[in-house]
């Protein structure tokens, strides 16, 4: 099931881990805590929600360069929502 090692960035920490399911199921738990599911990721990422369950339920792995891609996205859409607010009507 493991076929190489990647790196996860979480609250400014640096973990470096095998790839498997159980990397995206701790993405998944992590961004559910703030009520995002797989299919939101999947948006936010623009990669298929079917595929994007079936990382999750490590069915399937994602290449290396679909993980740049979903590191990428998750990067760009916490950038954005730093840079957010909410000001006067």
């Amino acid at each position: 099931m493991v076929n190489w090692i990647t790196t996860i960035r979480l609250r400014d920490q640096v973990i470096l881990c095998w790839f498997n399911k159980y990397v995206m199921e701790n993405l998944i738990m992590f961004l559910g805590k703030y009520g995002l599911k797989p299919n939101d990721l999947a948006r936010i990422c623009d990669i298929n929600s079917s595929q994007m369950r079936q990382y999750v339920a490590g069915l399937r792995k994602p290449g290396p360069k679909t993980i740049d891609k979903i590191n990428e996205r998750i990067r760009v859409f916490a950038d954005e929502l730093k840079e957010f607010q909410i000001t006067d009507v």
